[in-house]
């Protein structure tokens, strides 16, 4: 039996709940007979059911976490809920002609009627104000189509009232609002509101008020939900008073015949629909097969089915189970079975004799019909007469399927009733030897359904998710367009997981948003925080709360330590809770998958993400502070902790230890040269840093922009130098301020601001001097001595690197010794001293035994440099793909890029232009956009003369264009005369055309 508060099932003989202790039964207020949950009148008088509260209770509790624990199913925190707000128009005139007394039994009737039209569709009656209703659809517990359930609501209240007011002299109406948005709901009222307060409640009722009467006029976010099934006007921004901006209104006429939604392809699933194919040819030749179709929400179970194309050569049957009401799948089928509804059990005798099925099986469907003349239906309970309708069932099943194979297909078989499980399992016992394909499609861990098909005949069919380049094949074929932008691609992949329908959702949202755009043929992304579409919420929240209460205060923990997590943290801040059970119903659920012994990670991002959202913002810091405590209890100093603590303590709002863990994860990353995540921790610890210490936050701004820097983040760097040095100037430090300087010159010359860099490097040379020798002397000369080399300015750069050698000598500065050795090697190539070469050798194992990124990745640089300068092309690429491969490894892309740009070079020189155009098209590609000035020009320029070489005047010109203007703002002998070269070349060939 399920229980109406929680879900849970309990055997038959239980009256509480196993779960949550809640009463399974109520009993009738007229003649105090039991009612089992779900029913709406007493069985034995016919007596509306009155609602109960459950009996059970809950010790109190202090902390949030038991809080959590204790909480009832789908009350309480914060949810997406779907506000229906609907009020009689025509009401205050009818009152003026009625007697107080009618009129009060004809507004009883009229609402309870409409009520019984809201909890048709599973809907709750929220209040009753005057003349209008409040309904919330989700509140309680969540369906994947909650908004979709509120508008047909709608449709059949505007009707019931137009059909109750016909013999009425004056005519009512209602008008109606929807919205769809997040709330926080109460749930401690005692008559079944969930007291739910926020905005969204707001917009529905002003929704309501612009409604003209037989209107229903919903937002944006019900619009979107439902314009494939309705026909909707729209009507335009909606003024609501206490909010700043106007709500987006449309008009729903009624159901939409045709979609106008894009379809993705069919992806991944040949293998499975071929083997349906091969079942069917097998039923065609008398034989019978039953399949589950197993798989996680939105994997793709619908659409495989969809694409197995109705059968043309036999009956061909699908049935969806979504109703509550008893026997509802099987309701459906002997209706289509009987080619439609009988009137009365003298049609249904007619329509089974048609049919050849013997007379004494009409009075038992008549029975599960619910047709006049028919025996009662309580003597259902009863459970021979109960197999004696069910094999009623079996013999029209069996008569349907003399003359021809039959295919039944019951669709979303996890939400069927008790009693249609107990038919299908009677049945599948029975059907044998009959030209039948059984098809039943539901989520995993659902054993009822399981238990019931396991035969000989049984093939088992579990859909997985797609892979990447599914995901990404899918994702291209809804878009209509040839490639992804990689930022879009890794969306997808790595956001949606696999998933058809969340990826089909995640596109939607981004192209409703404005974010994607489909031009010309190409996917045109912005840069966008995506957020999770309502429909994959609805999804995914329908399923939570249907959850027993400990599995879903599990599964709530688990969403605040984050997507993987162990049973001994969870045990940690639950103490006293049988943690172990709850993981392993959640675990039958598919909802959490085993990570090793003690690890458990969520099956999807989006379900821990989803369950988070469900928390209120006390409960969610209460609890990341809890965990954090664990985790630091531990005194587990790696890095991953420090990043993990740093997050926790942030969302605790316990920002002092947040900052310290960030930094000291920040630092922990650069010193494995892992900058890239560096440079983000150290951007967290920033934004938590506050008032005070300002020496330990310029040194924070300084790490962060060497990090930046070293990521190629131009834009980062800039910043937090600037920033620095004005807080070292201010602090008085001169060395620090004049090291900030330096580091800013070299972060303009990977913008291609070569005078804003010289500027920067003279100022910091002129601020450090008067200190005296020291490393931020010394790294100032060297940078100086670069923009040297690259302006062409060959002895003044020797003469600067020669100074930084003597203050290394001077002061033992080891590590800035590879810097200068391998400067000096390459002007003595420069002035055509092949030896110099050795030199540079000698810096990059130097950089190697160091372990310096910067440092390696400038060796591999100017060693290539130098060998282009030699012509020892061969080698030189050899060393360029060894140390493209080394750079990436380190994080340090602008050394990448311009170790390729020197490849390309070599490549040309020994007339492989279309490797060299390949090599440049690859670094160009999806990087162009954050590539350093001095690659892109080097790439670009090379791009350029191979294209020429190979005759492709269009494309170098195109490249040319861009890069050009960027060459010359860098300026200098090493940049600018390759894109000068170009360009020659290019007008060249263009006059002899």
């Amino acid at each position: 039996m399920r229980c109406p508060a929680c879900g849970f099932e309990s055997p038959d003989d239980f009256r509480f709940c196993g779960s949550c202790g809640g009463s399974l039964t109520i009993a009738c207020t007229d003649c105090g007979a039991e009612i089992p949950p779900g029913f709406r009148f007493c069985g034995f008088c016919g007596h509306p059911v009155t609602a109960v509260a459950s009996d059970a209770t809950r010790p109190s509790s202090e902390s949030p976490s038991e809080q959590l624990a204790a909480s009832t199913p789908g009350i309480g925190g914060r949810r997406r809920v779907t506000i229906l707000f609907a009020d009689l128009v025509g009401f205050s005139t009818l009152a003026e002609d009625m007697d107080p007394e009618e009129l009060r039994t004809l507004v009883t009737e009229t609402f309870g009627r409409l009520t019984s039209r809201i909890e048709e569709q599973e809907g709750g009656v929220e209040k009753f104000i005057g003349d209008a209703v409040v309904a919330t659809f989700g509140a309680t517990v969540a369906h994947e189509d909650d908004p979709d359930r509120a508008v047909a609501t709608a449709l059949s209240m505007l009707e019931e009232v137009r059909q109750g007011s016909e013999e009425m002299t004056t005519t009512l109406r209602l008008r109606i609002g929807i919205n769809n948005g997040l709330v926080v709901s109460g749930g401690d009222a005692d008559d079944g509101q969930t007291g739910i307060l926020g905005d969204a409640v707001n917009v529905a009722a002003r929704l309501q008020q612009v409604a003209g009467p037989g209107e229903i006029i919903v937002s944006t976010p019900v619009w979107r939900r439902i314009r494939e099934r309705y026909e909707t006007q729209h009507v335009g921004p909606v003024e609501v008073q206490g909010r700043e901006q106007p709500v987006d209104a449309y008009r729903v006429i009624g159901p939409r015949k045709g979609s106008g939604r894009r379809q993705a392809p069919f992806v991944g699933r040949r293998e499975e629909l071929s083997l349906l194919e091969l079942l069917w040819s097998s039923a065609t030749k008398g034989n019978t097969h039953v399949v589950s179709l197993v798989g996680e929400p939105g994997v793709g179970k619908s659409r495989l089915l969809e694409e197995f194309a109705p059968r043309q050569d036999g009956r061909d049957l699908r049935i969806r189970c979504g109703s509550e009401r008893a026997f509802g799948p099987f309701l459906d089928l002997l209706e289509s079975l009987l080619g439609g509804s009988p009137s009365d059990l003298e049609d249904l005798t007619r329509r089974t004799a048609e049919l050849g099925v013997e007379d004494d099986v009409a009075p038992l469907l008549a029975a599960l019909l619910g047709l006049s003349g028919a025996p009662p239906a309580v003597a259902l309970a009863d459970e021979q007469r109960k197999r004696q309708v069910f094999s009623g069932v079996w013999q029209l099943l069996i008569a349907t399927m003399r003359d021809r194979p039959a295919l039944i297909v019951f669709d979303d078989v996890h939400w069927a009733d008790r009693s249609s499980l107990d038919l299908l399992g009677f049945l599948l016992e029975r059907l044998s030897g009959v030209s039948l394909v059984v098809v039943m499609a539901y989520r995993p861990g659902f054993e009822k359904v399981e238990r019931s098909v396991l035969r000989a005949s049984h093939t088992g069919i579990r859909l997985e998710l797609l892979n990447w380049d599914e995901s990404v094949t899918l994702a291209r074929g809804f878009l209509g367009v040839r490639r992804l932008p990689p930022d879009l691609e890794r969306i997808v992949a790595t956001r949606a997981e696999g998933n058809p329908f969340f990826i089909e959702e995640l596109l939607q949202a981004l192209l409703e948003l404005g974010s994607l755009a489909v031009v010309e043929g190409e996917a045109v992304l912005a840069k966008v925080e995506v957020e999770i579409p309502d429909t994959v919420q609805g999804t995914i929240l329908a399923r939570v709360d249907r959850l027993a209460a400990t599995e879903r205060s599990v599964l709530q923990h688990a969403a605040v330590i984050g997507r993987n997590f162990s049973s001994d943290l969870i045990q940690a801040v639950m103490p006293g809770r049988d943690v172990a059970s709850g993981l392993e119903g959640l675990s039958a659920a598919q909802l959490i998958l085993r990570q090793g012994p003690g690890g458990w990670t969520f099956k999807h991002a989006l379900i821990q993400e989803v369950t988070y959202e469900t928390l209120l913002l006390r409960h969610r810091r209460e609890l990341h502070r809890l965990i954090a405590e664990a985790l630091e209890a531990r005194r587990d100093g790696g890095v991953a902790v420090l990043e993990v603590l740093a997050e926790h303590y942030a969302r605790a709002e316990v920002l002092d230890k947040a900052r310290a863990y960030a930094l000291a994860a920040g630092d922990a990353a650069a010193e494995r040269m892992g900058f890239v995540e560096a440079r983000d921790l150290y951007e967290r610890a920033l934004r938590l840093w506050g008032e005070g210490d300002e020496e330990g936050r310029a040194t924070l701004l300084m790490k962060l922009g060497w990090a930046a820097l070293l990521t190629a983040d131009s834009a980062a760097a800039r910043t937090s130098l600037i920033e620095a040095e004005a807080a070292w100037r201010a602090i008085g430090n001169k060395l620090q301020a004049g090291a900030a300087l330096a580091m800013l010159g070299r972060v303009y010359f990977f913008s291609g601001e070569s005078e804003r860099g010289v500027e920067a490097l003279r100022q910091a040379i002129d601020l450090l001097e008067p200190e005296g020798p020291s490393p931020e002397l010394v790294r100032a000369l060297t940078w100086t001595a670069i923009f040297n080399m690259i302006s062409g300015r060959i002895e003044e750069g020797t003469e600067l690197s020669e100074r930084g050698l003597r203050i290394v000598e001077e002061l033992g500065l080891e590590q800035a010794r590879p810097h200068l050795l391998m400067s000096l090697g390459s002007f003595r190539v420069l002035r055509g001293d092949p030896a110099g070469v050795d030199q540079v050798r000698i810096g990059l194992d130097l950089a190697e035994a160091a372990e310096d990124v910067e440092a390696i990745g400038r060796a591999y640089v100017n060693l290539c440099l130098s060998l282009a300068e030699l012509s020892q092309n061969s080698e030189g690429i050899a060393i360029a793909r060894r140390g493209r491969d080394v750079t990436r490894k380190l994080g340090a892309p602008s050394f990448e890029w311009n170790i390729a740009g020197k490849e390309a070079e070599m490549l040309l020189e020994l007339g492989r232009y279309e490797d060299a155009a390949d090599l440049c098209r690859e670094i160009l590609g999806p990087q162009r956009a954050l590539m350093v000035a001095p690659a892109l020009v080097w790439a670009g320029s090379y791009l350029c003369l191979a294209l020429l070489r190979r005759g492709d005047f269009d494309e170098s010109r195109t490249n040319l264009d861009e890069i050009l203007p960027v060459a010359r703002r860098i300026g200098g002998t090493m940049f600018l005369p390759t894109a000068l070269l170009a360009e020659a070349e290019l007008e060249e060939a263009r006059s002899n055309r």
